[in-house]
């Protein structure tokens, strides 16, 4: 539980400008952004890191020059801020010092490890989102029945198809 007191009543509709107001609130927390309102989700379970973690390590060797791979970061979409378990997406960064998110137009992939507790927000929310800032490949990946990953292209932002 929360026991310290928040300055999200001071804020009308957050965005990237106010992530720095989060300093000094709980860590391990995911603090996201979309539409304005400010989204915060308990740390995920052990396992859930683990497979981003592992799924990390296969990814590092194969990515070419350029890219990489990172845990955890927020990226910026269209309705504000997610922050994707796991990204692929050009290194160096281009984003002015300071930056406290990645541009959309820096990532080529968002993976999404399913929470019990945020299956449509997973499925339906950040995918829709992801693919309206750009970022052309979405992989949630699925817990339950059994630990499965689920790949989607998505459409150029702008365009009125869907994602795959």
């Amino acid at each position: 539980m929360l026991t310290r007191s928040m300055p999200a009543a001071r804020i009308p509709r957050w965005t990237v400008e106010d992530m720095p107001l989060l300093d000094g609130w709980p860590e391990g927390f995911r603090y996201e952004a979309s539409d304005g309102v400010l989204e915060v989700s308990p740390p995920p379970e052990l396992v859930h890191d683990d497979i981003a973690e592992l799924l990390q390590r296969q990814l590092m060797p194969q990515l070419p020059a350029g890219w990489q791979v990172s845990l955890a970061r927020p990226v910026v979409t269209t309705h504000g801020w997610r922050m994707p378990d796991l990204l692929v997406r050009r290194y160096p960064s281009r984003e002015p010092a300071g930056a406290r998110a990645f541009p959309s137009a820096e990532v080529l992939l968002v993976v999404e490890v399913e929470s019990p507790s945020d299956l449509r927000r997973d499925r339906v929310v950040k995918h829709q989102e992801y693919a309206e800032a750009g970022i052309a490949a979405y992989w949630r990946i699925e817990q339950q029945p059994a630990l499965a990953v689920v790949p989607t292209r998505c459409p150029a932002a702008g365009t009125n198809s869907s994602c795959d």
